[in-house]
């Protein structure tokens, strides 16, 4: 099982848990935007938004709060912003 407790892009810091050990995808993009914003102040939920190539600048936040679901033409987009890809697999 590939670890993914290392993000590209993110430097030194690292989520607590494997990408794997998240049994929800909300948890993962909380701790995912929790880590860019304590690497980098000025990441936002804009700039989330944008680099994963969503146009509603919310919708990241509603997926994250429960609000929304990701549809099965997001995912491949959540997964390529976010630069996860079968190369770690």
């Amino acid at each position: 099982m590939a670890c993914f407790s290392y993000i590209y892009g993110m430097g030194e810091k690292k989520l607590g848990k494997k990408i794997f050990e998240y049994l929800d995808y909300r948890e993962f993009l909380k701790d995912y935007y929790s880590a860019k914003k304590e690497a980098n102040p000025a990441f936002s939920l804009r700039v989330f938004s944008d680099k994963i190539g969503f146009k509603a600048k919310d919708f990241i936040s509603r997926v994250m709060n429960g609000d929304k679901n990701l549809s099965s033409a997001s995912i491949p987009k959540v997964a390529s912003g976010l630069r996860l890809g079968k190369q770690g697999l």
